[in-house]
């Protein structure tokens, strides 16, 4: 039941972050940076309902998958830094802070919930 939940939640976030992109469009205007979180936190609850089984467990694989997940995540994290520093300082992008903060954000918690399922999967 509780893997249901975590999926209905995550679609419900998908819907609602398209919405709010599908508002920008129409508008033609820049999305609101907060809804970049909105997709973060839709990625958050699929990946969580499909490794809700391994990670009720508590086992030295669940704990294996968080930490190898978390090392592979830091070193993308670099390279994201690396990539916006690139693009803002080259003036190929015109991003805010907030902009900027709120999609930095929101690539850390994906990779972080994404290198936990790719983990998962190979090991």
């Amino acid at each position: 039941m509780e893997r249901v939940m975590y999926y209905i939640f995550g679609i419900c976030f998908l819907i609602i972050g398209a919405f709010f992109q599908f508002v920008a469009f129409m508008a033609e205007a820049r999305p609101v940076p907060e809804s970049y979180i909105i997709f973060a936190l839709a990625v958050v609850c699929l990946s969580t309902g499909y490794l809700q089984p391994q990670f009720s467990q508590k086992d030295e694989r669940s704990k294996m998958i968080r930490q190898k997940g978390t090392f592979y995540s830091y070193f993308i994290f670099v390279i994201y830094y690396f990539l916006f520093s690139y693009l803002l300082s080259r003036g190929i992008v015109d991003l805010s802070a907030r902009e900027v903060l709120n999609m930095y954000v929101t690539l850390m918690v994906c990779t972080v919930f994404s290198s936990f399922v790719i983990v998962s999967k190979v090991h």
